[in-house]
C-alpha cells in the first residue's frame, strides 16, 4: 500500500506523466528490492515466534520463495497505480474535454438563437418600404408581425424552454410574413392542433420551416408547402412538404443556419436520442419531419 501510494501521489504525477521512464522504473526497482530486503529481515524474526514454523535461516528455500513472491506483489502494485493514474488522468482529460465542447456548443446555441439572417431582414424592411405608400395598413401589419418575431427571438427564446403554442404562434408570425414577401403564386397549408399543451426547446421546429421557405419557392413560378403539427403521446410531430427549387451555397435566402446545426443542437439537447429527425429529397418536392418530445 505505501509502495502503490507513493507512486500514486508522487512518482507517477511527477516523473511517468512527464516521460521520464527510465528514472521511474529505477527508482521503483531501488524500493521495491530495499522493501523486501528490509521484510526478509523481519521475515525470520517473524517466524521465530511460531513453534511450528522452522526457521527460514535454516530453510533458504522459503527466502527464495518469499523474494518471488513478494517482487511479483509488489510489481502488481506499482502495476496497479500506473492503470489507476492513467485511467485517472484519461477521464479528467476527457472531462475536460467534454466540458469545453459543452461550452462551445452552448456558445453556439446562444448564436443561433440570436441568429436571424439579415438578408431576411433586409427583405422584409424592403417589402415595408414598397408598401409604405401604395398600402399603409399592409406595412402598419409586416412591421408588427416583424417585431413580434424579434421580440420572440430576442427574449422568449433565451429561456430553457418555452410553451408550445407560443413556439407555433412564432411559427405562425413567420410565414405570414414571408407570405407577404413572397407572393400569391406560393400557397402555404399550416395545420396545427386545437388543444396545444407543453413546452419544448425554442427555435427547432421553425428551422424546417424556415428551410422550406429557402428550398422551396421560386420568384415566378407556383409553389407549395404544407406544414403539420400533431401531439401524440407526449411529443410533438412536425412535417413539412414543400416544393423542390435547391438554392446554390452562396445563395443568403432563409434562416442561413441549416440542418447540420440544428443535428448539432438536437444532440446536445436530447444527449439520450429521444428525438426523430429526418429529410428526404424526393425530387419534384421535399419532405423533414421533426419529433421532439414535451416537457
Amino acid at each position: 500500500m505505501t509502495l502503490f501510494y507513493l507512486n500514486t501521489l508522487l512518482l507517477i504525477p511527477k516523473l511517468y506523466f512527464s516521460k521520464q521512464y527510465l528514472l521511474y522504473t529505477l527508482i521503483n526497482l531501488v524500493l521495491i528490492v530495499a522493501s523486501i530486503s528490509l521484510l526478509v529481515e523481519i521475515f525470520p524474526f517473524f517466524y521465530d515466534m511460531k513453534d511450528r514454523i522452522p526457521n527460514p535461516r535454516k530453510h533458504q528455500h522459503l527466502v527464495k520463495m518469499y523474494w518471488y513472491r513478494n517482487i511479483i506483489s509488489f510489481s502488481l502494485a506499482v502495476g496497479s497505480a500506473i492503470v489507476f493514474k492513467v485511467t485517472q488522468q484519461f477521464q479528467t482529460e476527457e472531462k475536460a474535454r467534454k466540458d469545453a465542447d459543452n461550452e462551445r456548443l452552448k456558445s453556439e446555441l446562444t448564436a443561433m438563437r440570436y441568429q436571424i439572417q439579415p438578408h431576411f431582414f433586409f427583405n422584409t424592411l424592403n417589402t415595408i418600404y414598397s408598401l409604405i405608400d401604395i398600402d399603409k395598413e399592409g406595412a402598419k401589419s409586416v412591421l408588427h408581425q416583424l417585431s413580434k418575431l424579434m421580440r420572440y427571438v430576442l427574449y422568449t427564446a433565451s429561456d430553457q424552454a418555452v410553451e408550445l403554442h407560443k413556439e407555433i404562434d412564432f411559427i405562425r408570425s413567420y410565414i405570414d410574413l414571408m407570405k407577404t414577401r413572397v407572393g400569391e403564386h406560393l400557397k402555404v397549408d399550416f395545420k396545427t392542433p386545437d388543444l396545444v399543451k407543453g413546452k419544448v426547446h425554442p427555435l427547432l421546429l421553425v428551422t424546417l420551416v424556415e428551410n422550406a421557405f429557402k428550398h422551396g419557392v421560386h420568384p415566378t413560378e407556383k409553389s407549395n408547402i404544407e406544414i403539420t403539427i400533431e401531439i401524440e403521446s407526449g411529443k410533438v410531430n412536425l412535417r413539412v412538404w414543400n416544393s423542390n427549387y435547391p438554392k446554390g451555397e452562396s445563395d443568403e435566402s432563409g434562416s442561413g443556419i441549416g440542418y447540420s446545426n440544428l443535428q448539432k443542437r438536437l444532440d446536445y439537447l436530447y444527449p439520450a436520442g429521444n428525438y426523430s429527425f429526418r429529410f428526404e429529397n424526393r425530387g419534384q418536392d421535399y419532405f423533414s419531419e421533426l419529433i421532439l418530445p414535451l416537457s
